[in-house]
């Protein structure tokens, strides 16, 4: 297995301690892993190199390539080595991500904004410009980090509210549609770890908001800024 120096190309949300990048970062994996409830990558194995043990980030992924919750495994690194335990025999992959140092502070960190004549809504669409390649901010002791955007594309058979959030368990940006189940308010997404669902009322407890619209005719109105930070 090789070790891959690269800023991220794809949407990374992990929910851990709160880093944020160096010039690039280092990718270990992806190691996979069959039917097991322990795994452990010693320090001499990724030879990520961190100086801390919060700078390492781990990400688990299905065997379809859907990112895992944190609520699914515990994690643990010590010294650099990392242990991995799942309550329930998992098959997948991992990838370990270092070395990372503190937060970004950019005014378009996780931002939403509108594009293609307000019929496309995109999340953190300047955050691959940041330094390091990606934004990142901790919320309740977890931290989210994304690099390239999520975008959302409305058709013109729905009217409702948009509610757009981070989920900190499943790390995945949700596009949350007031309209019900079965509107088809959807033309189009694109970017990775995101989620659609429909029938939402409002923002849920406990994901960090970032963003609430309108929708008619086939288009968005009335952003709103709903971000902590």
């Amino acid at each position: 297995m090789k070790l891959s120096k690269s800023v991220l190309a794809c949407v990374l949300l992990l929910a851990g301690l709160a880093v944020a990048p160096a010039v690039a970062l280092t990718t270990y994996g992806p190691v996979t892993v069959t039917s097991q409830t322990f795994l452990s990558i010693p320090a001499s194995t990724h030879q990520l190199g961190c100086s801390s043990d919060t700078a390492i980030s781990t990400a688990v992924y299905d065997n379809g390539g859907s990112i895992q919750p944190r609520s699914s495994r515990s994690v643990s690194v010590s010294s650099g080595n990392v242990s991995i335990s799942w309550s329930n025999a998992f098959t997948g992959t991992v990838k370990l991500v270092g070395c990372f140092t503190g937060d970004t502070s950019v005014s378009t960190d996780f931002d939403t904004t509108l594009h293609l004549t307000n019929t496309q809504l995109a999340v953190c669409h300047s955050c691959s410009a940041n330094s390091g390649g990606y934004a990142q901010r901790t919320v309740s002791s977890v931290g989210y980090r994304a690099a390239n955007e999520v975008t959302v594309t409305i058709n013109s058979s729905c009217t409702g509210t948009l509610y757009n959030w981070m989920d900190p368990d499943t790390q995945k940006v949700v596009f949350g549609f007031s309209s019900g189940i079965g509107s088809n308010c959807v033309s189009g997404t694109s970017g990775s770890h995101h989620e659609v669902r429909y029938g939402v009322t409002g923002f849920p407890t406990g994901g960090v908001n970032l963003s609430h619209v309108a929708y008619s005719g086939g288009s968005f109105s009335s952003l709103v800024d709903d971000r902590p930070f």
